[in-house]
C-alpha cells in the first residue's frame, strides 16, 4: 500500500489532455500510479516513499509549468 498525494491545479492547457502527466510524472522514479481528472483538475500520484519524496514529485509537477494550487495527503 503506497501513499498518494493529490495536486490541485488550474491550467486551461491541461484541461484538454492528460499527455503532460502521462509523459512526465508517470515516469518519475518511485511513481507507482497516476490518475488525472481533467474535470476536477486533480492529479493523484501514488508513490513509493522509499524511492521518492513529496518534494521531488512537487518539483516534477512544477517543471510542467502547471501551477499547483495545493498538495493534499488523503
Amino acid at each position: 500500500n503506497h501513499p498518494t498525494i493529490l495536486g490541485r491545479y488550474l491550467n486551461s492547457i491541461v484541461k484538454t489532455s492528460t499527455r503532460p502527466w502521462n509523459e512526465n510524472i508517470a515516469f518519475e522514479k518511485g511513481v507507482k500510479g497516476l490518475e488525472v481528472s481533467l474535470e476536477k483538475q486533480i492529479v493523484a500520484v501514488k508513490y513509493d516513499p522509499a524511492k521518492t519524496s513529496v518534494e521531488t514529485l512537487k518539483n516534477a509537477i512544477q517543471k510542467l509549468n502547471v501551477p499547483v494550487k495545493s498538495i493534499e495527503y488523503p
